[in-house]
């Protein structure tokens, strides 16, 4: 997996990037920080094709590409299953079903998989995550914020996913969930070999690199 930020421009009213440049591959564990408002949620946001085909600013610069192909261009549907986001504010909007068991068997529907590899992937996943099947079955309405966040990052992974854009998502979580949010990265940077880029005020992930958004550029 590779994604490319190619003198990437963007400004809502005033301008918010110059031109950045930068590189993602498998295996990437990137804290990308910045002061508030420097831009680091509209970046995940460029990154995961949410700008401009369901957000726009006033002016779009440079590109993204993914895998060879226009993030600019091309809509997020014609990279599915490749990009996963997980907005803290929203995560319940991309749940459409009541629990993680029924967004598993959707999603193994739509990709054309078996029960038998919804059952390998909670085998895996469960050396991380000792309670992964009764998380499954438990109903989102009686989830945290957090929890939420981690079942549609945990349906991400099933999927596929190799580039995961975190947004705050760690803001809520306590200390049990926090082992298994650590964990489960990872798992997925390490055996996955995804790409994956988290902010999160004051928690460094061990074994990442920093990038830093400053004065619209990226430091790196």
């Amino acid at each position: 997996m590779e994604c490319r930020l190619d003198n990437l421009a963007f400004s809502w009213k005033e301008p918010l990037f110059r031109s950045l440049n930068a590189v993602l591959t498998g295996g990437d564990l990137i804290w990308l920080r910045g002061e508030n408002g420097s831009g680091k949620s509209t970046l995940l946001m460029l990154l995961a094709g949410m700008i401009p085909h369901f957000q726009r600013g006033t002016a779009y610069g440079g590109d993204i590409i993914l895998q060879g192909r226009s993030l600019k261009t091309n809509p997020p549907k014609t990279f599915f299953p490749l990009i996963g986001y997980v907005d803290s504010r929203h995560a319940g909007l991309y749940l459409l079903n009541e629990s993680l068991e029924e967004e598993l068997l959707l999603a193994a529907s739509i990709l054309n998989q078996s029960r038998q590899e919804i059952d390998l992937f909670l085998d895996e996943t469960g050396e991380i995550f000792p309670d992964m099947r009764g998380f499954t079955r438990c109903r989102f309405s009686s989830f945290t914020p957090s929890e939420r966040c981690l079942a549609l990052l945990l349906l991400y992974a099933f999927q596929g996913a190799e580039l995961i854009l975190l947004d705050e998502v760690f803001k809520t979580a306590d200390p049990e969930c926090m082992m298994v949010w650590e964990g489960f990265i990872r798992w997925l940077v390490r055996e996955r070999k995804a790409a994956l880029v988290y902010t999160c005020h004051g928690l460094e992930l061990e074994g990442g690199a920093v990038w830093r958004l400053q004065g619209g550029d990226l430091v790196i």
